[in-house]
C-alpha cells in the first residue's frame, strides 16, 4: 500500500506542478510578465490561488458523488447490503491529499518573487485545506487501511527540497 501511495503521489505531483506553475510560465510571453493585462502572469497566478482557496474546498465539502449515492441510489437499493455499500463514504488517497499541499507550496515558491502576496494566499489556502480535510476525514471519507509514513518521508526528502530549489532559481531570475 505504501509503494502504491508513493507512486501515485509522484505522478500526480509532477502533473500538477507542470500544469499549475511551469506551463503558465512557459505560455506567458516574456514581455507580459509583470504588466497586469488579462494574458499576463500575475492575474493567472492570482486566479490559480483564488480557485485553490475557494473552489477546491467547496467542491470537497459538497462531495457530490457521495451525496448522490446516499440520497438517490441508497433509497432505491434492492438489498440491505447494497444500501450499506452506498453509505461507506468517499474513497481518498493520502498521496493525493499530500499532492495538494505540495502543489500549493510549489506555486507559492515558484511565483513568490514576482507575486509576494502568494505567500499570504498560500497560508490561507493551507489553513482552509487543513480544516476541510479534517472535516472530510471525520464526516465524509471512508475508512482506509493503515498507511505508513513512507509517502510523507518521500515528500519531505525530495519534493519539498525541489520546491525550495525552484524558489531560489525563480527568485534569482525574476
Amino acid at each position: 500500500e505504501d509503494t502504491y501511495e508513493t507512486s501515485l503521489y509522484v505522478k500526480i505531483t509532477l502533473f500538477r506542478w507542470i500544469n499549475t506553475a511551469i506551463l503558465v510560465k512557459l505560455i506567458t510571453p516574456i514581455t507580459g510578465q509583470l504588466l497586469g493585462g488579462d494574458e499576463d502572469i500575475l492575474p493567472s497566478v492570482n486566479a490559480i490561488l483564488i480557485s485553490e482557496l475557494l473552489v477546491t474546498p467547496i467542491l470537497n465539502l459538497m462531495d457530490i458523488s457521495s451525496n448522490v449515492y446516499k440520497h438517490v441510489m441508497a433509497p432505491r437499493a434492492r438489498t440491505q447490503r447494497e444500501m450499506n455499500h452506498y453509505f461507506l463514504g468517499t474513497v481518498y488517497n493520502i498521496g493525493e491529499r499530500l499532492t495538494s499541499l505540495t502543489n500549493i507550496l510549489f506555486v507559492c515558491f515558484f511565483y513568490g518573487a514576482l507575486f509576494p502576496a502568494a505567500f499570504f494566499f498560500g497560508a490561507a489556502i493551507l489553513a482552509v485545506q487543513h480544516y476541510v480535510d479534517k472535516f472530510s476525514l471525520m464526516r465524509i471519507w471512508a475508512l482506509r487501511p493503515a498507511v505508513g509514513s513512507q509517502v510523507a518521508r518521500f515528500s519531505r526528502r525530495y519534493f519539498f527540497n525541489l520546491s525550495l530549489v525552484a524558489f531560489a532559481v525563480s527568485s534569482s531570475y525574476a
